[in-house]
């Protein structure tokens, strides 16, 4: 970015980096998903994922005001250069991680093997797979319309400004702060089954809302309450799984939680074409009502999951 050494094929350059940084994250956030008992302890594993949500949704408000501020005064590739100094502190940190791994994966077993069996693994375990398909349903269903075509929805639908816009996807993130810090506060509630029914259930409700609504204060309100409840569903399932699984498959199966990121990325191209195709007005309200069955239908899959509560070993 800096001296673009390819000319024109600098773009291609670019997109292989960023599918290489991708599938690096793919690799690092299960890992680290999976080592969180082992550093921290079974008991403190609600208040841990809390606060990697609450280091996340944070920083991005402090993070990109600042990189648009600085965007607007340097050259794309220096701003980026300057990023890069960020691994000046993690690279120490990562170099004095110490702790004891537990269990032992299938190491020598083969990438295909090693996904079968995780599959087969949530596919076999019920309380797992039905947290797994109602994570998905949010991803593949719920998240496509406001967060992929959320922008073109704000502009095209409720004619915000720029401005406007602006503020508006400020109460998303809102709403995700405002749960990552409460789950933190309250680690009690993240490994209970009705905690994750509530998170799901009310994301489709405001799904809903956010569909029909025409309105900006109502609309903002939605968006709020979907960042609150996105957050809530994947602190509690998350949680949820840790202390579920088996160590032995804790990596593969929580390689499926960004596994189901990744589907929701792919899936807002059929979900585009589609509002196209039609309106956004017409396919908005279509998911938010397929979000809340598929959501309901994960209940029913495992009724015992509303009664799940948090474990300490």
């Amino acid at each position: 970015m800096l001296t673009e050494p390819f000319g024109a094929a600098n773009v291609a350059v670019l997109l292989a980096l960023t599918f290489a940084a991708a599938a690096n994250m793919a690799v690092d956030q299960p890992a680290r998903q999976a080592a969180t008992p082992a550093i921290v302890g079974m008991a403190a594993v609600p208040s841990a994922i809390a606060l990697q949500m609450v280091a996340q949704q944070v920083t991005f408000p402090l993070a990109l005001p600042l990189v648009g501020f600085l965007n607007g005064r340097l050259e794309a590739g220096q701003v980026y250069a300057m990023t890069l100094l960020a691994w000046a502190g993690v690279l120490p940190l990562l170099f004095a991680l110490r702790f004891r791994s537990r269990g032992q994966g299938a190491a020598g077993a083969g990438v295909v093997r090693n996904v079968l069996e995780g599959l087969r693994y949530t596919r076999g375990e019920p309380t797992i797979f039905a947290v797994i398909v109602l994570v998905l349903a949010i991803q593949l269903l719920g998240m496509p319309g406001p967060a992929s075509l959320g922008p073109s929805w704000m502009r095209n639908v409720l004619g915000l400004s720029e401005t406007q816009f602006g503020f508006m996807a400020m109460t998303w993130g809102l709403g995700t702060m405002a749960a990552s810090l409460f789950f933190w506060k309250r680690n009690d509630l993240p490994g209970r089954g009705l905690t994750l029914w509530a998170g799901g259930a009310g994301f489709g409700l405001c799904a809903l809302v956010f569909a029909y609504s025409r309105l900006v204060p109502l609309t903002a309100l939605a968006n709020f309450g979907l960042g609150f409840m996105l957050v809530t569903t994947m602190v509690s399932s998350s949680t949820i799984t840790q202390q579920r699984v088996e160590e032995a498959m804790r990596g593969r199966v929580m390689g499926l939680f960004p596994l189901a990121m990744g589907l929701a990325m792919l899936a807002a191209f059929p979900v585009g074409a589609a509002a196209q195709a039609t309106s956004m007005e017409t396919v908005f309200p279509v998911m938010a009502w397929a979000t809340l069955a598929a959501v309901a239908g994960a209940m029913a899959l495992q009724p015992g999951l509303r009664r799940e509560a948090p474990r300490t070993a």
